[in-house]
């Protein structure tokens, strides 16, 4: 499950991050128009476009937290209530997809 909360802040449950995102420290987020979809892409190194995965326990490491406000404003997500969101690992292209509300 991914959650979308007040902000602009992108959360990865311990699920996803123990399974597809341990050890990553930045991802690519990728918007599908004709889709309506999200897709967060963990990169090995900072690069271009990349925004930084953090933890919201340095002690626990078990949710993710992106700070993407400015990609969350650009896509007209209401961000202004916290909301959850289906997601889908696709293995072929090493991705999270998250499928987004119309």
């Amino acid at each position: 499950m991914v959650t979308i909360g007040s902000g602009g802040v992108i959360y990865l449950n311990a699920f996803i991050m123990r399974n597809y995102y341990k050890g990553i420290n930045w991802v690519v987020l990728l918007h599908d128009k004709i889709a309506h979809s999200l897709a967060i892409k963990p990169c090995l190194k900072e690069e271009e476009g990349a925004f930084r995965l953090n933890f919201s326990s340095l002690e626990s490491k078990s949710t993710g937290v992106i700070a993407a406000r400015s990609v969350i404003k650009y896509l007209k997500i209401d961000y202004s209530k916290t909301k959850q969101f289906v997601s889908s690992w696709n293995a072929k292209e090493r991705m999270l997809e998250i499928k987004l509300d119309k």
